[in-house]
C-alpha cells in the first residue's frame, strides 16, 4: 500500500514543517544545535535540494530533508571545507564534485526508515554526481539515532512510494525480489568517519558522518551489446511507441551483429535489467556540418580528416536523380537548395535510412550530412548512470563507404530513374559534368556521432555516462556529436553537451551538439583568481573582440583583490582549470543598489529578501563568465563552485553592457530570466521622504543554489512569430521567462521595430507595455529578431518567404501581425498618391507634421473613427492655424462604442475641438478625389446620413490623415490567402487559437472565431497581452511534445478560452489634455447607455465640468458593480494623470479605497486625481498588494482554535452600573469560526448586520487569537513594501 509521497519543498510548506518539528520533539533550539539553524525558510531557499514527505492517506507532512553544498558555516573556520575536513578526517574520495552535506533531517518516527530510504536515495537520483552525502556535527551533541540506523536493501519496497515531479528507480525494478547477499560490514544510513590525530594534539570539536550512494542507489554497468540484447531491446522500444515497423526487428539484430571500429553499440544494465541503449559511428560525412554549423571554433575537430574517392559510374547512377534536383532548383533561392535533405523522424526505420544509407527515398542525397543527419531516438526522460565497460569486443570487417555507396545505388527504383530521364532527358550530360566536386567524399576521423540514444526515464539524469563509455570504446576520438531534429523531445544529453550556433543565413529544422573528450572525462578545479593566471588566461581571450575591456577588468580584480589596495569598484575573479590547463574565468563585482533591483525586479519570485542578505559589500554581480568552448558544459559546475567558495546563494547577471559570446551563451543557458516589477508613480518621486530610485537601465538574469540542479526542459522546435504585435511580444515574453525551459530556436519576423511606435508620446497607448518595457524586456538575448515582411507561406514544406527573397523553414508557425490603417481601403489609387499617411505609421505622421511651414495656407484632412485622430489633431493644431484642419467622422453613431465610450463626453470633445476652430464633418465619407502628379489635391464628401444635404470639397490638401477601418496588412493578406488558409475577413481559428494548419496558429485581432461558435466576440476585444500569455500557455504542452494537447485543441466540443482582464486606452487630447479608460471587455454594440439599463449594472461616480464648453474638460468617471468592486474608470484632464497607477483597481473592492463611495456620498472628495495620490493609497499600487489581500483573506476564513481562555467582552455602562452583575459573568467572546458563521448568515439573508451585533462581532475578533496572525500579515507587507519608515 502506498503510504507516502515526496516532492520538492516550497515556502508554502513552511508552517506544516515546523508543525511536524514540535510534533515529534524537535525544538527549534535542539535543530539548532544539531543542524546550525532551524530557519526552514532559509533552507528551503538556500539548499541545493530540500524535499518533503507526505502521508498519502492524511496529506500531512510526515518529513523534510535538505542538502547544502557546505556544512553550516559557523561548523567550519575555513569557508573551504576540504581544507578543513581533509586535516580531520579520513575523506580521501570527497571533493565538492561529489560531496554534500546535510543542512536539516526532520520526520515523523513512525515513518523514520521509509522517509529516510526514499528521500535519500531521490536526492541521489536527482543529483548525479553525488557520490557523499555528509554530517557535520558537534561531538557535543548525538545524532538521531535513526539516521545511524542500518539501511534496507536496495529493493526495499516498503511502501510503494509515488513520487510527485520524479521517479521511482525501485518501481523498475523486481519488488517481489529481496537482497539477502551478506556483507561482512554493516550499513548504516549516516557511518561516522575515523578521524586523524593531529601532531598538535588539539582536539577536533566535531564528528563528521557519511552517507555512501552505493548503500541506496542501483550502480548502472555500461557494456557493449550483445546479439542477445536483441530480446531485452525490442519490447523495450515497442513499449515506448519507437519500433512500429515489424521490419526493423531485423534491422536491430543486423545492427547489433557488426559492430566494429566504425560502428558500436553499447546498453546501461541495472540489476540484470537493461535500462538503456546507445548506438554511434565514426565515419562522418564532413560537408554539410561545416556549411551549416559554425564549427570554427572547434579547430581540432578537423584533424586529420580523410577523403574516399568515387568511381564516376558510381557517381552517375546515385547521383542522377540528386543532380536532377538540384538543376530543379536552380532559378530558386539559396535557402530552397535545402529542401530535399531529409527532415529527421522519431521512428527507428527513419534511423535505419540514416545509419545503413540503405533508403528509396529521395533523401539519399549524395551528401545530405550529418551523414545524413544524425538521429537521437529517445524517452523524454531523466536518468541515471555509472559505466562499467567490458572488454568482449565483436570483430567484424570494416564498413567501406564505396561499398555503402554501390549498395545505395543498387536499391535505387527503376520507375522512378526512368521518370527522372523522361523529365530531364537532355541533362545528364550536363548533371555528369556538375558532379566532379562529389568524386571525393571527406570525413571526420577526430569524432563520433551518436545514431540512437535511448534510456530509461529514472535513469536519465545519468546519461553523461554513456557519453564516457562511447569515448572509452573510441580513445583516438576527442568529439562526440549528435544531430537532432528541431522537433525532437528534450533528452538528457544536452545537458553535457554544448550546443553548435548555426552559421548565418542558415534556416534548417536541425540541431547540432558537441562535447569533448576531456570536458566529459575529467573535473575542473575552481579557485580564486591570482595574478600569475594572467598571462594564461591571455592566451583565452587574445582573439576575443572585447579583449581591452576584459584585460582592463582582470587587472582592476588583481588590485582589489588585494588587501593593501584600496579601490571603490571592488571585483574579484575566479578560475576553473583542468589538467593543469585554465579553461575559463568569471569576474564578479557589487552593486552600488542592491535595494534598487529587489524594488525593480522580481528578484523575490526565486530567493526571499529576508534570507538573501544583498550587501554593497558583496560581489554577486556576475559581469563575464568566459569558457573554452570546449569546457562551456562544465559552466554550471563553475557557477556552484564559485557560490560554494564567495558563500553566496544567488549570481545576478546585469545586461548593461556589451557582453562577449561566451557570456552570453552561458548566462542565456544557466540563468533565468527575471522580469521587471511593476514600478508605482510616486508625487514628487518621493516615497514617503525618501527619494525613489530612477528606472534601472538594463534587465537582469540570476542562478541561485536551489535553481543551480533544477532541470531545464531543452526546447529546439522552431517556432516562427510573425508580426510584433502586443500579442507576439507576450506571447514570446511568456515563453522566455518559463524558468523551466529553454528555447533554443526562437524567431520573430516584423516590418516593424518592437518599440519604435511606443517612443512617439502621439500613439495611441494600450498600456500593455511601456517603451521602457519594451526596450528592457530582454527579448532580444533569446529571440533573433528579422525586419521584414512575409510574401508566401509554403504550408507543405513548412516555410516562409520574406521580401527579400529569403526562406525560412519553420515547425509552428504563429501569425500575430494585428490590423493596420490602409487608406488604400477607401481607394486603391490612395496606395501610390503622396501625402496620404496611416494613422498606423503614427512617427511618419508626427515627421511630417513637424516639417509644416508655418507660413502654409494648405489644408490637413483627418479622417476616420478611430480615437488616433485626436493625438494627429493635437500634433496639427500645435503647428498649424485651427481652420486650416478638417476632422472628418464617416460614422459618428449612437449605437456602437465610439472613442470614450461615453456620448456625452464625446460631444463635450468635439465641441472644444470646434471651440479651437477646427472643423468637424460628422457622418461625412469620401465619394472622390482629385490628384495632380501623383499628389493628392482636394476631396468631395457627402453626408451619410441625410441625401439631401450638399457635398462638402476641400481644396488644396497638403496632408490627408487615414484612421478610420482598420484591416490585416496586404502582404500577410496574400501570403495566407495564397497558403489556403480560411479567411473570411479575418483569419479564422478555432477554440484554442488553431487555423486549419495544424501547424499554424494566430492570436489577436487578426482573427476570428469558426462560425460554429455563433458569436461576435474576436480577440480584438480583449486585452492582447493577456491574449498572448494564454496561446503560449496553450501551446507550451505542444511544444513540450504532449500528443494529448494537440488532440485536445482539435475537439469539437472545446469551449472558447475565456480572457478576463481589462482593456484600458490612453492617449493625448488636443488642448494640453489626455484621456484615459480601463472597462472589463465589451462587444462593439454594448455601449455604456446600453448597459446602464441592465439592473445590474452598478453606481457610478462622477466628479467633473463636462457640461462646461468654454473651459478645457475635467471629468473623472469611476463605475463600480452592485457588489462595489471597481469594472471601470474613464478620466478626460490634464496630462499630470499617474494612469499607470489606476490600473491596479480594476476589480479590487471600494473599501480598500478608504470607503471610497462612502466618503464620495458625504461630499469630501473634491477630486479623484488628489484622493488617489494621498499617501495612504499608495499601497493599493504595489504589484503584490493582491497576493497580500489574498493571504489576508486565507488567514481570516482559516482562523485556529483558541488555545487560552478569550478575553470577556466589554459591557455596556448599564451593566457595569449593575452590582448585581460579576465582573467574571461578563459574556465570552466568539471564536473566528462563529464570527464567520454569524456574518455569512446575514448575507445569505441579504441584510444588513445591525449596529450593536456589528459592535459585537468586532470585539470578537478584536480578542480573538487570529487578530494578532493578522495585524502581523499587515505589518509585514507595509516593512516589505517599503512605503513607509519604520522605526
Amino acid at each position: 500500500m502506498e503510504r507516502i509521497t515526496l516532492r520538492r519543498a516550497s515556502i508554502n510548506d513552511i508552517d506544516d514543517i515546523y508543525k511536524l518539528i514540535r510534533k515529534d520533539d524537535y525544538s527549534l533550539n535542539k535543530l539548532k544545535l544539531k543542524y546550525g539553524t532551524s530557519n526552514i525558510s532559509y533552507l528551503i531557499d538556500n539548499a541545493v535540494v530540500s524535499i518533503v514527505g507526505i502521508d498519502n492517506k492524511t496529506n500531512q507532512i510526515i518529513g523534510f530533508i535538505s542538502v547544502s553544498l557546505s556544512p553550516y558555516k559557523d561548523y567550519i573556520k575555513n569557508k573551504d571545507w576540504t581544507v578543513e575536513l581533509y586535516k580531520h578526517f579520513e575523506i580521501k574520495n570527497c571533493i565538492p564534485y561529489n560531496t554534500m552535506f546535510l543542512s536539516c533531517c526532520v520526520y515523523d518516527q513512525n515513518y523514520s526508515t521509509d522517509f529516510l530510504f526514499y528521500s535519500l536515495k531521490q536526492i541521489y537520483l536527482f543529483l548525479p554526481n553525488l557520490k557523499y552525502i555528509g554530517y557535520l556535527v558537534p561531538e557535543t551533541h548525538e545524532i538521531d539515532k535513526n539516521l545511524c540506523s542500518p539501511v534496507p536493501p536496495k529493493s526495499y519496497n516498503g511502501c510503494h512510494l509515488n513520487k510527485n515531479n520524479s521517479s521511482d528507480e525501485s518501481s523498475h525494478t523486481n519488488i517481489n525480489t529481496t537482497t539477502t547477499t551478506t556483507t561482512l560490514k554493516q550499513r548504516f544510513f549516516f557511518n561516522k568517519c575515523k578521524g586523524i590525530r593531529q601532531k598538535d594534539d588539539i582536539h577536533y570539536s566535531n564528528s563528521l558522518w557519511m552517507c555512501f550512494r552505493v548503500d541506496l542507489v542501483y550502480i548502472l554497468k555500461i557494456r557493449k551489446a550483445r546479439v542477445e540484447d536483441c530480446d531485452d531491446l525490442i519490447p523495450m522500444f515497442k513499449q515506448k511507441n519507437l519500433m512500429d515497423d515489424p521490419d526493423n526487428i531485423y534491422y536491430f539484430s543486423e545492427l547489433l551483429e557488426n559492430n566494429d571500429e566504425n560502428m558500436n553499440t553499447i546498453v546501461g544494465v541495472v540489476n540484470d535489467k537493461i535500462v538503456g541503449f546507445m548506438s554511434m559511428r565514426s565515419n562522418i560525412e564532413y560537408s554539410s556540418l561545416f556549411e551549416n554549423f559554425d564549427l570554427d571554433m572547434y579547430e581540432t575537430l578537423f584533424n586529420d580528416m580523410y577523403e574516399v574517392e568515387i568511381d564516376e559510374e558510381i557517381l552517375k547512377n546515385i547521383s542522377l536523380h540528386d543532380i536532377n534536383n538540384h538543376l530543379k532548383k536552380e532559378s530558386q533561392t539559396t535557402e530552397n537548395k535545402e529542401k530535399d535533405k531529409k527532415d529527421t523522424t522519431d521512428s527507428i526505420n527513419s534511423l535505419t535510412t540514416s545509419t545503413n544509407d540503405n533508403t528509396n527515398n529521395n533523401s539519399d542525397n549524395n551528401n545530405d550530412t550529418t551523414n545524413q543527419s544524425v538521429e537521437s531516438i529517445h524517452d523524454k526522460s531523466n536518468s541515471k548512470v555509472n559505466i562499467k565497460e567490458e572488454s568482449n569486443e565483436v570483430d567484424t570487417p570494416s564498413n567501406n563507404p564505396v561499398d555503402e555507396l554501390v549498395e545505395k545505388q543498387d536499391e535505387i527504383k527503376v520507375e522512378e530513374e526512368k521518370k527522372t530521364e523522361e523529365d530531364f532527358p537532355n541533362d545528364c550530360t550536363e548533371s555528369i559534368e556538375s558532379t566532379i566536386d562529389l568524386k571525393k567524399m571527406a570525413y571526420l576521423s577526430n569524432a563520433i556521432c551518436i545514431n540512437l540514444f535511448y534510456i530509461d526515464e529514472c535513469y536519465s539524469f545519468y546519461s553523461n555516462e554513456f557519453l564516457k563509455a562511447a569515448f572509452n570504446l573510441y580513445p583516438d576520438k576527442e568529439y562526440c556529436l549528435i544531430s537532432v531534429s528541431t522537433k525532437e523531445l528534450y533528452i538528457p544529453l544536452f545537458n553535457n553537451m554544448s550546443a553548435v550556433d548555426y552559421r548565418e543565413n542558415v534556416n534548417i529544422r536541425h540541431s547540432l551538439y558537441i562535447c569533448h573528450r576531456e570536458s566529459t572525462l575529467n573535473i575542473i578545479q575552481v579557485r580564486r583568481g591570482e595574478e600569475k593566471d594572467l598571462k594564461e588566461i591571455d592566451k583565452l581571450i587574445c582573439d576575443m573582440p572585447e579583449y581591452n575591456k576584459l584585460a582592463h577588468q582582470l587587472k582592476m580584480s588583481i588590485l582589489s583583490m588585494s588587501n593593501d589596495t584600496e579601490i571603490n569598484y571592488k571585483t574579484v575573479f575566479y578560475v576553473a582549470e583542468c589538467l593543469g590547463m585554465i579553461v575559463g574565468f568569471a569576474i564578479l563585482n557589487r552593486h552600488s543598489d542592491p535595494n534598487a533591483l529587489i524594488e525593480q525586479f522580481n528578484i523575490e519570485k526565486y530567493c526571499s529578501k529576508a534570507n538573501h542578505h544583498f550587501s554593497k559589500k558583496d560581489e554577486f554581480i556576475l559581469s563575464y563568465i568566459i569558457m573554452n568552448p570546449l569546457y562551456e558544459n562544465k559552466a554550471r559546475y563553475f557557477l556552484e563552485e564559485i557560490m560554494r567558495l564567495s558563500d553566496i546563494e544567488c549570481l545576478i547577471h546585469t545586461f548593461n553592457e556589451s557582453f562577449d559570446f561566451s557570456t552570453h551563451k552561458i548566462i542565456t543557458k544557466e540563468f533565468v530570466p527575471i522580469k521587471r516589477r511593476k514600478q508605482i508613480q510616486y508625487v514628487d518621486n518621493k516615497r514617503d521622504i525618501n527619494t525613489v530610485a530612477n528606472h534601472l537601465n538594463y534587465n537582469i538574469s540570476l542562478i541561485t543554489t536551489n535553481l543551480l540542479y533544477e532541470p531545464k526542459f531543452t526546447i529546439n522546435t522552431r517556432i516562427i512569430v510573425v508580426g510584433a504585435s502586443d500579442t507576439g511580444i507576450s506571447f514570446l515574453e511568456t515563453l522566455i521567462y518559463k524558468s523551466h525551459y529553454l528555447f533554443n530556436n526562437l524567431v520573430l519576423v516584423s516590418s516593424k521595430d518592437t518599440y519604435k511606435s511606443k517612443e512617439c508620446p502621439y500613439a495611441v497607448d494600450k498600456m500593455n507595455y511601456s517603451v521602457h518595457d519594451l526596450k528592457k524586456m530582454n527579448i532580444e538575448n533569446y529571440v533573433q529578431f528579422i525586419n521584414s515582411t512575409v510574401n508566401a507561406i509554403n504550408r507543405e514544406d513548412k516555410t516562409i518567404t520574406l521580401d527579400n527573397d529569403e526562406v525560412i523553414e519553420y515547425d509552428y508557425l504563429i501569425i500575430t501581425t494585428g490590423l493596420q490603417f490602409h487608406p488604400e481601403t477607401l481607394n486603391k489609387e490612395f496606395k501610390e498618391l503622396n501625402g496620404i499617411f496611416s494613422g498606423s505609421e503614427i512617427e511618419s505622421c508626427i515627421e511630417f507634421i513637424d516639417n509644416i511651414s508655418k507660413s502654409t495656407d494648405k489644408n490637413y484632412v483627418v479622417y476616420g473613427n478611430d480615437i488616433q485622430a485626436f493625438p494627429i489633431l493635437k500634433a496639427l493644431i500645435n503647428k498649424v492655424p485651427a481652420y486650416q484642419i478638417h476632422f472628418v467622422v464617416p460614422n459618428f453613431d449612437k449605437g456602437i462604442h465610439h472613442w470614450f465610450d461615453n456620448r456625452s463626453l464625446e460631444k463635450r470633445v468635439l465641441a472644444y475641438i470646434k471651440n479651437l476652430g477646427v472643423d468637424v464633418l460628422l457622418n461625412y465619407q469620401l465619394t472622390s478625389f482629385e490628384h495632380y502628379e501623383k499628389k493628392l489635391i482636394d476631396i468631395t464628401l457627402k453626408s451619410t446620413i441625410n441625401e439631401s444635404f450638399d457635398s462638402t470639397t476641400i481644396f488644396k490638401i497638403d496632408g490627408f490623415f487615414y484612421v478610420d477601418k482598420k484591416t490585416s496588412d496586404n502582404h500577410i493578406f496574400n501570403a495566407i490567402n495564397d497558403a489556403y488558409l480560411v479567411f473570411d475577413e479575418n483569419l479564422i481559428i478555432g477554440s484554442h487559437f488553431q487555423t486549419c494548419d495544424d501547424y499554424i496558429f494566430s492570436a489577436g485581432p487578426l482573427t476570428k472565431y469558426n462560425y460554429k461558435y455563433e458569436t461576435l466576440w474576436n480577440h480584438s476585444y480583449y486585452n492582447s497581452k493577456e491574449i498572448g500569455k494564454k496561446l503560449a500557455l496553450t501551446l507550451l504542452p505542444i511544444f513540450e511534445g504532449d500528443e494529448q494537447a494537440m488532440k485536445d485543441i482539435k475537439r469539437e466540443d472545446e469551449p472558447l478560452i475565456s480572457f478576463n482582464d481589462l482593456v484600458a486606452t490612453r492617449c493625448l487630447l488636443p488642448g494640453d489634455m489626455m484621456f484615459f479608460h480601463f472597462d472589463r471587455p465589451y462587444l462593439y454594440n454594448q455601449t455604456k447607455s446600453f448597459r446602464e439599463k441592465d439592473k445590474n449594472y452598478g453606481r457610478n461616480l462622477f466628479i467633473g465640468n463636462n457640461k462646461e464648453t468654454t473651459k478645457p474638460i475635467e471629468f473623472f468617471h469611476i463605475h463600480m458593480d452592485t457588489l462595489g468592486f471597481i469594472q471601470s474608470v474613464t478620466y478626460v484632464g490634464k496630462e499630470d494623470l499617474f494612469s499607470e497607477n489606476l490600473l491596479s483597481l480594476y476589480g479590487m473592492h471600494e473599501k480598500y479605497l478608504n470607503r471610497l463611495v462612502s466618503r464620495f456620498d458625504e461630499g469630501i472628495i473634491p477630486d479623484f486625481k488628489t484622493f488617489f495620490n494621498e499617501p495612504w493609497a499608495q499601497p493599493l499600487f504595489h504589484d503584490r498588494f493582491r497576493a497580500y489581500m489574498k493571504r489576508l483573506r486565507d488567514d481570516l476564513m482559516n482562523p485556529t482554535t483558541s488555545s487560552v481562555p478569550l478575553l470577556p467582552l466589554a459591557t455596556s455602562s448599564s451593566s457595569n452600573n449593575n452590582d448585581n452583575i460579576s465582573s467574571d459573568e461578563g459574556e465570552k467572546p466568539m471564536e473566528m469560526t462563529e464570527i464567520l458563521d454569524k456574518l455569512y448568515e446575514y448575507v445569505v439573508k441579504k441584510e444588513i448586520v445591525p449596529e450593536s451585533e456589528r459592535i459585537k462581532l468586532y470585539d470578537s475578533f478584536d480578542k480573538s487569537s487570529d487578530r494578532k496572525k493578522i495585524d502581523n500579515t499587515v505589518y509585514r507587507f507595509l516593512v516589505e513594501s517599503g512605503f513607509y519608515n519604520f522605526p
